[in-house]
């Protein structure tokens, strides 16, 4: 969570689960997170067992873009 934005400021609709296990995202959300027919999201259960969070899949391959730099300049550090 953002720090500072009360849980409240995220809040972006509420969902009922489908016979098929299908949800729709809120209008908001796709709005705020750019979200179009045909993005992949990947989908992780919270430990606690009690949520659902999705992510972009590009957010995920900035991430590991992000990492391997990383990684080479330690690499390069360490020469």
């Amino acid at each position: 969570m953002e720090q500072g934005r009360p849980l409240e400021g995220m809040f972006v609709g509420s969902v009922t689960l489908g016979e098929r296990g299908q949800v729709v995202i809120p209008a908001e959300a796709r709005d705020q997170m750019g979200l179009q027919a045909g993005d992949k999201l990947l989908a992780f259960c919270h430990p606690t067992q009690q949520m659902v969070c999705l992510c972009k899949l590009t957010m995920l391959e900035h991430m590991r873009a992000f990492l391997n730099r990383m990684e080479k300049e330690e690499e390069n550090s360490e020469d």
